[in-house]
């Protein structure tokens, strides 16, 4: 229902409030006077503007001159028993006077009835008073008890009389149960809104069909105000995947025939399904509905293709007015939007998984398998960035110096085949460089690979990290640890996580980056990894992200090796892939080299 239908219907509300013949006041939980209509305001002579916003017993107070008059009292006794109990109270014919127009104390007599108004949860929120003047039959009847009392017989009068206040009760009886019926019907109707609202935005946050399923069948029983739920959906000329739960239980998942007679079948080939009471209808039309006592399935489309359908369920006959049709039907339309988000989301998620395999493969397939290094633990790792999903320039390298073993990480800047391609180029000259070179310290290197890149003929700019692991020195790896020089250029230091859980920066060695010929000095750095230390290399993509400053990535990176001493090579780099290279627009390379513990 759109809000101008809503608005709509409250105004039909108020003018059926307005048009009741008999007196009619709504007071809220502290007696003021909130709304009058005509007839009240015709009877009491007081105007609209001053009744409302005033406590009732202000506006019509007992007549002090008059001695014994209880009229406020007993009324401010029957609305109390209204607050407390929550049930009406109907008032026996009393003497309640009012100003008059003279501004004088007039006797009368009325017949006051007090309703309360209830929210969903059964709380007072209003009473409905309404007070019939019977003045008039009041002294009719005095008049005839007098001649009465006189010998003049006037009990046909009286008949009269008491038969008229008999039609005018029932009259005011029929008036409060259509007014508390427009009462009812209004309230239920906000509710499914209030409801509808709240589902819709709980499948809003979901991006799987399984999770979208799960905010249905826990939410709309609540939301909705039905006692059991059911959705289905699948691929035309292929069986529905059904989900059905009463509220309160887990959900059931079955296949569900397309030519089933269930309602959900039904409403699936584009037939819609409402029974109001389950008792009218034959036991075909109950196939898959249990012990219902009423049911709704609806078709779920979207563009005008079939989707699936979905099922409302109420353990007791409804009537189901058009207002609440037109709320399911909108959930329906709601369910077929969410549903064809969702499935969109999958696919794509799938394709871009299958893309983002792919480049990893063709990358690892590139980069080749790294050398071993005797009496150590070597790891590699590469992770394409989600959104490129295609081959890059990051790069890793472990090959055999003489003696010596270098470790490499690069990247070449890009996420394309060019960058692919310059990566090949600068990881084949390192290689050449360093296995040429009689000076194999890691500044050295990366200086004639800045000389070799400047020789391809285009300009290339790339990052890399240059290791060196030290064979020649004769120690037992396994006893005395190990030697290890490296060199950057302009590449994100070493990390080394030593053998009792502390983690460190390698800041040293520094130096700009290969590929346009920069001048400054390469420096070296030196540590010596103890049995039970574990040094990773990586590129930026494991601690860089956008709108980040670049510490944050370095405390989150040592953050998630501190305590994983115990961990191998292998170990460390799924650890750091699974925690640190996410879903970002970077691609990742690695290279862990542990020593074994003593």
């Amino acid at each position: 229902m759109t809000t101008s239908e809503t608005v709509g219907d409250l105004g039909v509300l108020a003018r059926a409030f307005d048009a009741v013949p008999v007196p009619l006041l709504l007071l809220d939980v502290d007696l003021r006077i909130v709304h009058a209509n005509r007839a009240r305001v015709d009877v009491t002579g007081l105007p609209l503007d001053e009744q409302v916003g005033r406590p009732l017993l202000e506006v019509h107070p007992d007549d002090p001159d008059r001695p014994g008059a209880d009229g406020r009292e007993r009324l401010l006794a029957s609305l109390e028993r209204v607050l407390a109990t929550g049930r009406p109270d109907v008032m026996p014919v009393q003497r309640y006077d009012v100003v008059g127009a003279s501004g004088a104390f007039e006797p009368r007599w009325w017949n006051p009835r007090n309703e309360p108004v209830l929210d969903e949860v059964g709380r007072v929120v209003a009473i409905l008073h309404h007070a019939e003047d019977v003045t008039d039959r009041v002294r009719e009847g005095e008049a005839s008890r007098e001649a009465v009392a006189r010998g003049v017989a006037l009990q046909d009068r009286v008949d009269e009389v008491e038969a008229d206040l008999v039609r005018r009760a029932r009259e005011l009886a029929d008036a409060n149960a259509r007014l508390r019926r427009v009462l009812d019907q209004q309230q239920r109707l906000a509710r499914m809104l209030a409801g509808l609202a709240r589902v819709v935005a709980a499948m809003g946050a979901v991006d799987t069909h399984a999770a979208l399923v799960a905010a249905v069948v826990s939410e709309a029983p609540g939301a909705l105000g039905v006692d059991a739920v059911g959705l289905a959906w699948g691929q035309l000329d292929h069986p529905l995947h059904a989900v059905q739960a009463r509220a309160g239980e887990a959900p059931r998942e079955h296949e569900l025939p397309r030519r089933s007679p269930s309602p959900l079948a039904s409403a699936a080939r584009g037939r819609r399904v409402v029974v109001r009471d389950a008792s009218a209808v034959t036991s075909s039309w109950r196939a898959g509905t249990g012990a219902l006592g009423a049911w709704v399935a609806l078709p779920v489309t979207v563009a005008g293709l079939p989707l699936g359908s979905v099922g409302f369920g109420w353990d007791a006959p409804q009537t189901l007015d058009p207002d609440e049709l037109a709320v399911l039907e909108a959930f329906a339309g709601q369910c077929g939007e969410a549903l064809v988000r969702v499935l969109r989301l999958e696919e794509e998620t799938r394709l871009a998984s299958a893309h983002r395999n792919f480049a990893e493969a063709m990358q690892v397939a590139l980069l080749g398998a790294p050398a071993e290094v005797p009496g150590l633990e070597v790891a590699v790792r590469y992770r394409a960035a989600v959104q490129a999903a295609r081959i890059g320039g990051d790069w890793y390298d472990v090959f055999d110096l003489g003696d010596d073993t270098a470790l490499v990480v690069g990247d070449v800047a890009g996420h394309d085949e060019r960058a692919a391609a310059v990566m090949g180029q600068a990881r084949g000259l390192l290689r050449g460089v360093a296995c040429a070179l009689d000076d194999r310290r890691p500044s050295v290197v990366l200086a004639k690979l800045d000389e070799a890149l400047l020789g391809l003929g285009e300009r290339v700019s790339a990052t890399a990290l240059v290791a060196v692991v030290h064979g020649d020195d004769g120690r037992d790896r396994s006893a005395g640890g190990v030697r290890l020089t490296w060199s950057r250029a302009g590449h994100p230091p070493p990390v080394l996580l030593s053998a009792d859980g502390s983690v460190r920066l390698l800041e040293g060695g520094g130096g700009p980056i290969v590929g346009f010929g920069l001048s400054g000095t390469r420096r070296d750095g030196e540590v010596e990894l103890a049995p039970g230390s574990t040094l990773v290399l990586y590129t930026d993509g494991l601690v860089e992200r956008p709108r980040e400053v670049l510490d944050v990535g370095f405390a989150r990176l040592t953050d998630s090796l501190t305590g994983r001493q115990h961990l191998g090579a292998e170990e460390v780099a799924d650890l750091l892939l699974d925690q640190l290279a996410g879903e970002h627009d970077d691609d990742t390379a690695l290279v862990v080299l542990r020593v074994p513990p003593a």
